[in-house]
């Protein structure tokens, strides 16, 4: 409730305002006598009046529009203020932290907390905060709405501060930090708990604000550490086995457009559920560039006609109490096809990119890890723990294994000791890398086309590379990506963006070194995707439109310092 305004003294030319009427009967009394009579003083006394009042009309004019003037800023201000008094809440999350005081000394780990918690306090020393240590790896502040915009334009500080606190073998802290900002305390605690629950399914390292209306990001600058732990991958598989267990059937699809990290993910889970004697069928769209040697193997196999159905079949036949599993995306509307998550009693998703906007809503299982080179290496994690006595063939195992090779480009990037683990299990379980190659293989056409996108290229600023490719083609999104990788083993080049037209739209995707975050790029363009590997398209554009707002985005961020 806004206060009550205090009783001021009446200004003198109130008082005249007050009075005002009777000054001017007293002026039309003068000039009717000046009138009737032709008295000179009448006269004189009539116009001298009439002066007054219009002197008097124009002064006070001019005092009414200052005192609104007035009036309007003390509202403005006691808007500010009942804005400013509204509570954000900010949970400040240390990534890794259970995994970094395991292996760290006593005197390590009494370091690392106190310069955490002085970084913290600092923190809400300049931002008037109040905060509290709640847990281990977890603190909590409380401060007012008038504050958020100055972090916001900080962009967050304690992000860079935590990254120079380091542990003995070289690694360092990195924040998730959650910032809920609502119209009252309860409304604020929910989206700051929304808001954790999106930033610790990017990755870490950054900062997400909430709102009521949007959310933004800051950060994500580091790529992502892999887990020493597999506690939570363990209990995961026991999920996954438990849903497949409840169900009648499964289904498992990727993105449209899948290539072989979906298809080799698929392969895995579908083992699985062969496994709990579950009928299990993969969903596949029309677009098949990206996978011909799969398929080809597939019906080699005599596999083909067993696994296979498209979209239309799957909605047919498909049960309600069946499980669907998305893999290798998380967003449903890149799934091959989307209305099945709504006809399915369950929903399981096991991804290895950084969380975005959208979102499967519920899901009964969530695999969702972008420390992982790939949605394969989730998988070969998951089979290993789903049974000790389950075994995959030769094809399954070829198939996990040239997703891994595809999304690290022959094991050079984004990769851990768990990647080689998983690609050693893979290994012992019949899979050969000259078989996997030759699910990788693209054929002559596609490789004439990607010297000439090369040949379209432009260097941007910090060594950012655009091409692109005139003509339309169907195979855009693996024509796209392949370009990209290519580029980035060109000497100098940190990141590659390359452009290819697709029917109505656009296919746009980039891949960095590691050392620029294409996620943020492609995030601005409508996309998303992880570090070092991200993607969108852009609809209803030309290829012309869409290389000046792809060059345009680029500048705005690097002039922002987003990108660096």
């Amino acid at each position: 409730m806004a206060p009550k305004p205090t009783k001021t003294k009446v200004s003198i030319l109130e008082r005249i305002h007050r009075v005002f009427p009777v000054v001017a009967v007293f002026t039309a009394a003068a000039i009717a006598v000046a009138f009737t009579f032709g008295i000179l003083a009448g006269w004189i006394a009539a116009v001298a009046l009439i002066a007054l009042e219009v002197y008097f009309l124009i002064v006070y004019r001019g005092y009414r529009r200052q005192e609104e003037k007035k009036q309007v800023q003390a509202a403005a201000q006691a808007g500010r203020l009942t804005a400013g008094v509204r509570p954000v809440v900010c949970n400040i999350i240390v990534d890794d932290y259970i995994e970094m005081m395991n292996v760290a000394s006593e005197a390590e780990a009494s370091r690392i907390n106190a310069a955490l918690t002085r970084a913290v306090a600092e923190m809400a020393e300049r931002f008037e905060a109040a905060f509290r240590r709640f847990d281990r790896d977890k603190f909590v502040l409380f401060f007012d709405r008038r504050r958020l915009l100055e972090l916001e334009q900080s962009r967050f500080p304690i992000l860079d501060e935590a990254r120079r606190i380091s542990t003995s073998d070289g690694q360092y802290i990195t924040l998730s930090i959650a910032v809920g900002a609502g119209e009252n305390a309860k409304q604020s605690n929910e989206l700051a708990q929304q808001a954790t629950d999106v930033v610790l399914g990017r990755g870490g390292d950054q900062a997400a604000v909430k709102t009521e209306d949007r959310i933004t990001f800051y950060g994500g600058m580091s790529p992502t550490t892999q887990k020493r732990s597999r506690v939570k991958l363990r209990l995961t598989s026991r999920a996954l086995r438990a849903a497949i267990e409840r169900s009648s059937e499964v289904f498992v699809m990727g993105h449209a457009r899948p290539d072989m990290d979906c298809m080799g993910a698929a392969m895995g889970i579908v083992r699985c559920a062969q496994f709990s004697q579950k009928c299990s069928r993969i969903v596949l769209d029309q677009d098949r560039f990206m996978i011909e040697p799969f398929m080809q193997r597939l019906r080699a196999e005599g596999l083909y006609d067993i696994l296979v159905v498209d979209a239309a079949e799957a909605q047919r036949i498909m049960r309600g109490d069946a499980l669907v599993v998305l893999v290798d995306t998380q967003r449903p509307s890149s799934a091959s096809c989307p209305r099945l998550l709504d006809m399915a009693d369950q929903v399981a998703v096991i991804d290895h990119h950084r969380r975005g906007l959208e979102w499967t809503e519920n899901p009964a299982v969530s695999c969702l890890e972008p420390y992982a080179s790939s949605t394969c290496e989730l998988v070969a994690e998951l089979v290993q723990y789903y049974d000790s006595e389950i075994r995959l063939t030769p094809f399954e195992a070829d198939a996990l294994l040239s997703g891994i090779t595809m999304d690290t480009k022959n094991f050079l990037m984004d990769t851990g000791v768990r990647t080689f683990e998983a690609a050693t299990y893979l290994r012992r379980q019949g899979a050969d890398m000259v078989r996997v190659h030759d699910l990788l293989k693209d054929d002559a056409n596609a490789f004439f086309q990607r010297i000439e996108t090369i040949q379209n290229m432009q260097m941007l600023k910090k060594n950012i590379a655009i091409a692109w490719y005139e003509n339309k083609t169907p195979r855009a999104q693996l024509l796209a990506a392949q370009t990209a990788d290519q580029i980035l083993t060109i000497r100098g080049v940190r990141a590659s963006i390359v452009l290819v037209p697709v029917e109505d739209a656009v296919q746009v995707s980039a891949r960095s070194n590691g050392e620029i975050n294409v996620q943020v790029i492609m995030e601005k363009l409508g996309g998303g995707g992880h570090l070092a590997m991200a993607a969108t398209q852009l609809k209803n554009m030309t290829i012309t439109e869409a290389k000046e707002l792809v060059r345009q985005t680029v500048l705005h961020l690097v002039e922002e310092g987003i990108v660096q």
